[in-house]
C-alpha cells in the first residue's frame, strides 16, 4: 500500500502541482476506455506516531497498470494530495489536519487509456481534543505546586494588642491632677 505523509509544506506544493496537472490534457475522449474503479472505501483512523489517517481503497480495474489517485478539502475543492501513479489499489494518507471534511479521487490508467474518475464519499476528520486546563485547587495553598497562600495583603487583619494591665511595664503613670498655687504651698508647710 503506498503511504502518503501530508506535512505543512505539502499541501501547498501538491495544490500547484495538481493545478499543473489538472491543465494538461489527457487526450483524446476516445482514450477513455477503462472502466473507472468500483468499490470506494474511505476510513478514518487514529495512530499514535502518525496521527490522523485515511485510508483510501477501490476494486482493482482490468487492464489498468497503475492509478492517479488525489485527496481532496470536500468544502473548498482543493487539493491536498495526489499520487500519480499507484500500482497498488489503497492508499494511506498520514498526518491530515483535523477539522476537515475530505474526499478521495481515483482513477485508473494504462499508457494512454483511462478512466473516469470515481469519487469517495466524504469524510469528516475530528480536530484533535484541546488540552485540558489544570483545575485551580479548592484550598489555596494546599497545592504542591505552590505552597504559599494566595493571600491579598490588604484582606489582612492586624491583631489587636491587649491593654496592659496597671503597674506592668510599658503603662504610663496616671496623670495626676493639677493643684492650686496655694495648695502647692500649703503640702508644703
Amino acid at each position: 500500500m503506498t503511504c502518503i505523509k501530508i506535512s505543512g509544506w505539502l499541501p501547498a506544493m501538491v495544490a500547484s502541482f495538481a493545478f499543473l496537472s489538472a491543465c494538461k490534457d489527457p487526450g483524446p475522449s476516445d482514450l477513455m476506455t477503462l472502466p473507472a474503479p468500483m468499490d470506494l472505501v474511505l476510513v478514518y483512523q487514529e495512530d499514535e506516531t502518525a496521527g490522523a489517517c485515511l485510508l483510501f481503497s477501490w476494486s482493482p480495474v482490468d487492464g489498468a497498470s497503475h492509478y492517479y489517485v488525489s485527496l481532496d478539502n470536500a468544502e473548498s475543492g482543493s487539493r491536498v494530495a495526489e499520487v500519480e501513479s499507484v500500482t497498488e489499489t489503497g492508499v494511506l494518507f498520514q498526518g491530515v489536519e483535523g477539522g476537515v471534511t475530505y474526499l478521495c479521487r481515483v482513477r485508473a490508467v494504462n499508457g494512454y487509456e483511462y478512466s473516469g474518475f470515481a469519487v469517495s464519499d466524504n469524510i469528516f476528520v475530528p480536530a484533535p481534543p484541546e488540552p485540558e486546563e489544570p483545575e485551580e485547587p479548592e484550598n489555596p495553598g494546599t497545592d504542591p505546586d505552590n505552597p504559599e497562600p494566595d493571600t491579598d495583603p490588604d484582606d489582612t487583619e492586624t491583631p489587636e494588642t491587649p491593654e496592659p494591665e496597671p503597674g506592668e511595664p510599658g503603662q504610663e503613670e496616671p496623670e495626676i491632677p493639677e493643684t492650686s498655687e496655694n495648695q502647692k504651698n500649703a503640702s508644703l508647710i
